[in-house]
Protein backbone atom coordinates (compact mmCIF):
# COMPACT_ATOMS: atom_id res chain seq x y z
CA UNK A 1 0.00 0.00 0.00
CA UNK A 2 0.81 3.72 -0.43
CA UNK A 3 0.90 4.42 3.43
CA UNK A 4 2.77 2.14 5.81
CA UNK A 5 0.97 -0.97 7.48
CA UNK A 6 2.14 -3.95 8.10
CA UNK A 7 4.19 -4.77 5.43
CA UNK A 8 6.39 -1.71 6.17
CA UNK A 9 6.79 -2.17 10.13
CA UNK A 10 8.37 -5.70 8.78
CA UNK A 11 10.12 -4.04 5.99
CA UNK A 12 11.34 -1.89 8.99
CA UNK A 13 11.86 -3.73 11.51
CA UNK A 14 14.34 -6.34 9.11
CA UNK A 15 16.31 -3.34 7.95
CA UNK A 16 17.19 -2.79 11.38
CA UNK A 17 17.93 -5.83 12.45
CA UNK A 18 20.48 -6.09 9.53
CA UNK A 19 21.87 -2.98 11.04
CA UNK A 20 21.92 -4.24 14.44
CA UNK A 21 23.70 -7.08 13.61
CA UNK A 22 26.51 -5.80 10.78
CA UNK A 23 29.08 -3.50 12.89
CA UNK A 24 29.93 -2.58 9.51
CA UNK A 25 26.96 -1.74 7.90
CA UNK A 26 26.05 0.75 11.31
CA UNK A 27 29.68 2.50 11.27
CA UNK A 28 28.51 3.01 7.21
CA UNK A 29 25.66 3.81 8.01
CA UNK A 30 26.71 6.12 11.08
CA UNK A 31 29.56 7.67 9.11
CA UNK A 32 27.17 9.17 6.50
CA UNK A 33 26.00 11.67 9.74
CA UNK A 34 23.62 14.11 8.07
CA UNK A 35 23.38 13.45 4.57
CA UNK A 36 19.88 12.80 3.24
CA UNK A 37 19.54 9.28 1.60
CA UNK A 38 18.43 8.58 -2.34
CA UNK A 39 17.32 5.94 -4.28
CA UNK A 40 20.05 4.05 -6.36
CA UNK A 41 17.55 3.84 -9.15
CA UNK A 42 14.73 5.93 -10.56
CA UNK A 43 11.62 5.90 -8.40
CA UNK A 44 8.21 7.29 -8.44
CA UNK A 45 7.97 10.62 -5.75
CA UNK A 46 4.69 8.20 -4.62
CA UNK A 47 6.54 5.46 -4.62
CA UNK A 48 5.44 2.51 -1.99
CA UNK A 49 6.05 3.33 1.87
CA UNK A 50 8.27 -0.13 2.10
CA UNK A 51 9.94 0.84 -1.12
CA UNK A 52 11.64 4.24 0.31
CA UNK A 53 14.69 1.84 2.23
CA UNK A 54 16.64 5.25 2.43
CA UNK A 55 14.01 6.60 4.38
CA UNK A 56 14.35 3.65 6.51
CA UNK A 57 17.47 3.87 6.46
CA UNK A 58 17.57 7.57 7.58
CA UNK A 59 14.96 6.93 10.61
CA UNK A 60 17.09 4.04 11.74
CA UNK A 61 20.27 6.22 11.61
CA UNK A 62 18.80 8.98 13.46
CA UNK A 63 17.38 6.71 16.41
CA UNK A 64 21.01 5.46 16.30
CA UNK A 65 22.64 8.84 16.65
CA UNK A 66 20.29 9.86 19.88
CA UNK A 67 22.27 9.53 22.97
CA UNK A 68 21.20 6.35 25.22
CA UNK A 69 20.11 7.52 28.57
Amino acid sequence: PKSPGEHYRLIVEATRAKVEQNPEVRRILLATGTLVLKPDHRQEADAVAAWRYYDILMLIRTELQKPKN
